[in-house]
């Protein structure tokens, strides 16, 4: 049976781990990144139709989830970000707990603060899908720490299919799980938990097709064969954005285990680790820095069980020594670049527009284009402004409807055939896929069609020219340090 967690160390540890999402909340500045989910949330509010009017590239679990907060809530930026910062607060917890149970208090302790405390979750503080795979997915390897009987084996699985539902790449982490299980407890209790797993996601699949039908197939599933993937210095470019000192520490724990050979009590997230990263990194077509969510809370573990659990896997002063000699060196690393991306790492999570900047421009663009129209420019102004965008998830949505498309009229087999194109490289594909839509949309306000432009003075994936605004007779209305809000020459729309 697992210790008892003292009352008074429990509500510490929530102190402690609670903090920094609170202290990012209170920040005035939002950083905000794939607020195509956002807009996803409110088209779901408003009445769109999943998958064939709303980009959606997974089941509609927390798509769902994120249109209820919208329901009640409206289209807050502090609401979605009060449920971001609760299920990053439950990892963070989770995984002090499961570190508490591997290896006792102090590798609890570590590998908890390492999670609550990385640059890499409070620059995701708004909103991403990662850690709400995560809350399923740790507390499936908390059940697992134990023999798992019947009852046990089926939590597991239908905790595991919950993540999947969450986010397909889960799968990387979920099959590890069940290896690992396999191994440790028999092949019975994780054949039971695969079944549960499998039955779970068969039956929410089976549901998903009756209802949506092609568009589901055509988002979910085709949209993944045929979206190119990333070049390899694209995705190196990525891993260096996100390497803090969790990641640093994680990483020279993994070397220093391997050199030991002996995994010890930090079998179970080096498993994990090893799951998710072969599908994220290795066998995902993309790589983001979010992605590396997934990785962040085994390098922790891992981190504080080799460095920080008493006596395993480094016993006596050698170990001692080698262990402190592998601290010291990422401790260096950490400090010294090596050509890391620090900036990226620690910095950007920190930027973004200001809070005040993004309510104007919103009530600026609710001034002057009615609730139903859809107007052009961020997507964060036109969440907040309660509008649809012109081109709803821009750096997919176009690939998406082309996939639902192809998978109506050929069925899924024959769209990957149609539009499957070898050797075609990720930004090129979005180009190419985008850039038609743009132009449609350039050609709108030309004409005036469009009520509302917003532009920003900082990069954006579709940008609008001022000039190209300027000649088509349209008026900035209102102007902040972030954004310019462009209203057409009829007015109000």
């Amino acid at each position: 049976m697992p210790d008892r967690l003292p009352l008074r160390e429990g509500a510490f540890a929530a102190l402690l781990l609670a903090a920094p999402r609170l202290l990012r909340m209170a920040l005035d500045l939002v950083r905000v990144e794939d607020e195509g989910y956002l807009n996803a949330a409110l088209m779901l509010r408003l009445g769109f139709a999943p998958y064939a009017e709303v980009p959606l590239l997974n089941f509609p679990l927390l798509d769902g989830l994120l249109a209820g907060v919208v329901a009640l809530a409206g289209p807050s930026l502090r609401a979605i970000e009060a449920l971001t910062a609760l299920a990053a607060f439950a990892v963070s917890w989770q995984v002090f707990v499961l570190g508490r149970r591997l290896g006792g208090p102090r590798a609890g302790w570590v590998a908890g603060l390492l999670v609550a405390w990385s640059p890499l979750v409070a620059r995701y503080h708004l909103f991403e899908r990662e850690p709400f795979l995560l809350v399923p997915l740790l507390a499936a390897a908390t059940l697992a720490l134990e023999p798992p009987g019947p009852r046990r084996a089926l939590a597991i699985g239908g905790l595991l299919a919950a993540a999947l539902l969450v986010k397909l790449t889960a799968l990387g982490a979920s099959a590890a799980l069940l290896g690992w299980i396999a191994v440790r407890h028999g092949r019975a209790p994780a054949l039971r938990a695969a079944a549960a797993c499998v039955a779970v996601t068969a039956a929410a699949t089976l549901a998903c097709v009756a209802l949506w039908g092609a568009s589901f197939v055509g988002s979910v599933f085709v949209f993944r064969l045929v979206r190119a993937p990333q070049e390899l210095v694209e995705k190196l470019s990525v891993l260096r954005q996100s390497i803090d000192l969790a990641v640093v520490l994680g990483l020279a724990a993994v070397a220093f285990l391997i050199a030991r050979r002996r995994a010890g009590c930090a079998a179970l997230p080096l498993a994990l680790l090893a799951g998710t990263t072969t599908f994220v990194v290795l066998l995902n077509p993309g790589l983001w820095v979010h992605n590396q969510l997934e990785l962040l809370p085994w390098l922790a573990l891992v981190a504080a069980l080799a460095f920080a659990a008493p006596g395993e896997p480094a016993p006596g002063r050698r170990g001692r020594l080698a262990a402190a000699a592998a601290i010291v060196t990422a401790l260096a690393v950490t400090a010294g670049g090596f050509g890391l991306d620090r900036r990226a790492a620690y910095r950007a999570p920190f930027d973004g527009a200001a809070r005040g900047d993004l309510a104007a421009a919103a009530a600026a663009v609710q001034a002057h284009a009615e609730p139903a129209a859809r107007v052009a420019g961020p997507g964060v102004v036109a969440f907040v402004a309660g509008r649809v965008e012109v081109i709803p998830y821009p750096e997919i949505g176009p690939l998406v409807a082309q996939a639902n498309a192809a998978t109506a009229r050929d069925g899924a087999l024959g769209a990957v055939r149609a539009l499957r194109e070898p050797g075609q490289r990720f930004w090129p594909q979005v180009a190419q896929t985008l850039g038609p839509e743009v132009g449609r949309q350039v050609q709108a306000i030309a004409r005036g069609d469009v009520p509302v432009v917003v532009t920003s003075t900082v990069p954006t994936l579709v940008v609008y020219p001022p000039r190209l605004l300027e000649q088509a007779g349209y008026v900035p209305v209102h102007q902040n340090a972030r954004y310019v809000v462009w209203r057409a020459p009829r007015g109000v729309s």
